[in-house]
């Protein structure tokens, strides 16, 4: 299987996320603070897994349709999370995030032995992982400005795509 990746899509802005480092950062979220890491988690997800995995009705939904889940009051937290915590954590990280976890098989096992929202995720052998923590954190502080700001600001949703 090739490596995989998560497009966003906001209008004529796109952003690509390899899918190891999106697992990491969502991995790196949840240690911080699992309840803002889960909205996150659910605002870069498709409406219809985010209905599926809440065991919510899908009547009227499709998993062929890329449109993200859009709570306008959990994004605004999910800015305020990435602002607050996730970004100033990540620029005070003294070491690359697979380091931190022992490398990247170390990583996949902690990772799989998580029993909770990122079990959505799963991973693959040939991941891709940015782990630089300020590579990540600017790359995050784009991703809220461009997508999820906006998002909020027009109404509109962004797509979230799964490529593989």
């Amino acid at each position: 299987m090739g490596i995989r990746s998560k497009l966003f899509v906001l209008g004529d802005n796109k952003m690509r996320y390899q899918f190891g480092e999106y697992a990491l950062l969502m991995y790196y979220a949840k240690q911080l603070n699992e309840a803002r890491a889960k909205k996150l988690f659910y605002a870069t997800t498709r409406e219809y897994y985010y209905r599926v995995l809440n065991d919510l009705n899908t009547e009227g939904y499709s998993d062929v349709d890329d449109t993200a889940h859009y709570e306008p009051q959990d994004i605004i937290d999910v800015i305020k999370f990435i602002e607050d915590e996730l970004i100033p954590a990540l620029n005070a990280e003294p070491t690359n995030l697979l380091a931190k976890y022992g490398g990247m098989e170390n990583f996949v096992k902690l990772y799989e032995a998580e029993e909770n929202f990122l079990d959505a995720l799963g991973l693959n052998d040939n991941e891709y992982y940015v782990d630089e923590p300020e590579q990540v954190a600017y790359a995050l502080e784009v991703f809220k400005n461009e997508f999820l700001q906006k998002s909020l600001d027009s109404g509109i949703p962004m797509e979230s795509i799964l490529e593989h």
